[in-house]
């Protein structure tokens, strides 16, 4: 199975957001932080994808 890169993208960005959060106080319930992981993942995945799709089609219309 291969992931696609825009879902990797947004798990790191995920990943670099909940560290800076722990490392700050902000959250410290590691169940919130655990939902806000997945948001920004799901969210980060479909504006990529959204984003992706809307540029292939912006070159094909050429």
């Amino acid at each position: 199975m291969r992931i696609p890169r825009y879902v990797i993208g947004a798990l790191l960005f995920g990943l670099i957001y909940a560290s800076i959060q722990w490392s700050e106080g902000r959250i410290t319930d590691l169940r919130i932080l655990s939902v806000h992981l997945l948001l920004f993942v799901v969210l980060g995945s479909a504006l990529s994808w959204m984003l992706s799709k809307v540029l292939e089609w912006y070159k094909s219309r050429q």
